[in-house]
């Protein structure tokens, strides 16, 4: 329950003057309990609709728009699955949210018609996504959807139907509200590698000034959660930063933000969507605000290890030129993430290192095409359905990175 109060009844007992004492009541047949008090209201949604264009925007090429043209073909073609909901939130990113989705309807209204339940708070009815149904992968990250929803344009009074029933998208907003708790060293979510994506979402959505009460009775804040994930972004980017002032380059051993999915994309991403949306202390904007500094000294350290063992392993070329487009795709992606929200500011030589990127990103979508694994998806799923997905996930956030890279406005 939501907020619960406890009320404390003291019983008084004194002298008065001496009366006769009044008769007895006639006894009352004995009644049910007293209801609990009624959950306190959760705050609602707000619509953030502006969207801005990444300053950092260059002039198209014909060699950036064939390899948009590509990973388009391979969104179009394997993100739409109506079986695969974590594949359809990655095509939103590219595709926006109301694409069809194999002629079952737009993508936002057949999730939440196939995908969603209700999940009551209280007296009242919301809605959630399971983590998964059998064996269809529907959110392994908690509140993936809702973040791909209202990053997308999505606004949280449209009504959509769930299990028959008309209810507002930001009822699913709602729900993570009052499930999401940071408790000292506790999260509410699986793990902290979890809450990226629940912070940037509710972020999105988020009044100024948010506070609310969590289950468990918890007090929360937005600014105290968004604290907490920059907190933890600072810890685990801190070797960067200091092999970066000694001149030093470090190995990549899945170690501190390399160990979260997508080497940390994610939670940089969502860090930097509650501080862009002015959520956090001027401590986190410090923190923020170096994070493209520390991205872009990745580009020195991580592509040369990728390249590397390309060559001195070529039966792991597949994984391997894969493992080249994630990181690319995410890095561009993420920078212009960050300078768009005006998070973080770059030097002309953190532009030219963030040129180099998309450069980079462009080969490697040539030389995956022209290698055939594009044309192979089907045959790469067959053997391995993880690399199959790596391949059509990695494809949409390429696809978003050039997107933001050639002008593409991304929402705040």
């Amino acid at each position: 329950m939501i907020g619960r109060v406890v009320c404390l009844f003291w019983v008084v007992s004194g002298c008065g003057p001496s009366e006769p004492a009044p008769p007895a009541a006639p006894s009352a047949p004995p009644t049910a309990p007293p209801a609990e008090p009624a959950a306190a209201p959760l705050p609602s949604p707000v619509a953030v609709a502006k969207a801005v264009a990444s300053p950092l925007a260059r002039e198209t090429t014909p060699e950036i728009e064939a390899a948009r043209a590509t990973l388009r073909a391979v969104v179009e073609r394997w993100a739409v699955d109506p079986n695969n909901p974590w594949a359809i939130a990655h095509a939103m990113l590219a595709l926006g949210p109301d694409f069809d989705v194999a002629g079952r309807g737009n993508a936002t209204d057949f999730l939440f018609a196939e995908y969603a339940l209700e999940d009551r708070v209280g007296e009242r009815a919301l809605v959630a996504f399971p983590e998964k149904r059998g064996d269809i992968r529907i959110e392994p990250h908690a509140d993936l959807l809702l973040r791909a929803f209202a990053e997308m344009g999505v606004l949280p009074d449209r009504v959509v139907k769930v299990r028959g029933r008309d209810v507002p998208v930001g009822d699913l907003w709602v729900d993570s509200l009052y499930h999401t708790w940071v408790d000292g060293g506790a999260v509410s979510n699986a793990s902290w590698n979890d809450m990226p994506w629940t912070i940037s979402g509710l972020a999105l959505w988020a009044p100024p000034g948010l506070a609310w009460t969590a289950e468990g009775g918890r007090s929360m804040t937005m600014d105290g959660l968004t604290s907490a994930l920059v907190q933890k972004v600072g810890e685990e980017t801190a070797f960067l930063a200091t092999a970066l002032d000694r001149g030093e380059v470090v190995e990549k051993r899945g170690q501190a933000i390399f160990a979260y999915t997508c080497g940390g994309a994610h939670m940089v991403q969502g860090a930097g969507v509650a501080v862009g949306r002015g959520f956090g202390t001027d401590a986190d904007r410090v923190i923020m605000a170096r994070q493209v500094e520390l991205y872009l000294y990745r580009l020195r350290v991580e592509l040369p290890q990728v390249d590397a063992a390309i060559r001195q392993h070529p039966q792991y070329r597949l994984a391997l030129i894969t493992q080249r487009l994630k990181f690319l795709g995410h890095l561009v992606e993420t920078t212009h993430g960050l300078v768009a929200r005006g998070v973080a500011t770059t030097t002309p030589e953190q532009v030219e290192a963030l040129r180099r990127a998309e450069h980079e990103l462009v080969q490697t979508v040539t030389a995956m095409d022209k290698g055939g694994v594009f044309a192979a998806l089907a045959e790469i799923r067959a053997k391995d359905e993880q690399q199959y997905l790596d391949v059509v996930g990695d494809a949409a956030h390429a696809l978003r990175a050039l997107d933001l890279a050639t002008g593409t406005p991304v929402l705040r």
